[in-house]
């Protein structure tokens, strides 16, 4: 087989595994920012950062803000998932320590 074929094929398969990922980090992000809107008193406000997952995939943290229901700013916050074999919970809206918890949880694999 000649290089050029097998380099067109890694390169292909390459590229096939990333739009995967990248699919499913984007159903992932939609999951844990559908799991937050019950607790968003002005949706149409809500800002959703991009989650970072544990390297475990069992694990997610994401910031978020929205305003209040007097049009104020609240606080950033990061909200902390957990992925089950039913999908992604909501371990709690506002964890000021999801990170920490996240490489606990990643010392663990």
């Amino acid at each position: 087989m000649k290089l050029p074929v097998v380099l067109g094929s890694v390169v292909g398969l390459l590229a096939l595994y990333v739009g995967v990922l990248s699919f499913n980090l984007s159903m992932a992000r939609n999951d844990l920012e559908n799991l937050l809107l019950p607790h968003i008193t002005e949706i149409d406000s809500a800002k959703f950062s991009t989650p970072l997952f544990a390297p475990n995939n069992k694990m997610a943290c994401m910031e978020w803000n929205s305003k209040s229901g007097s049009g104020g700013e609240e606080p950033l916050k990061i909200a902390s998932f957990s992925n089950t074999d039913s999908g992604w919970i909501l371990n709690t809206p506002d964890s000021a320590s999801c990170i920490e918890d996240m490489k606990a949880s990643s010392m663990k694999i």
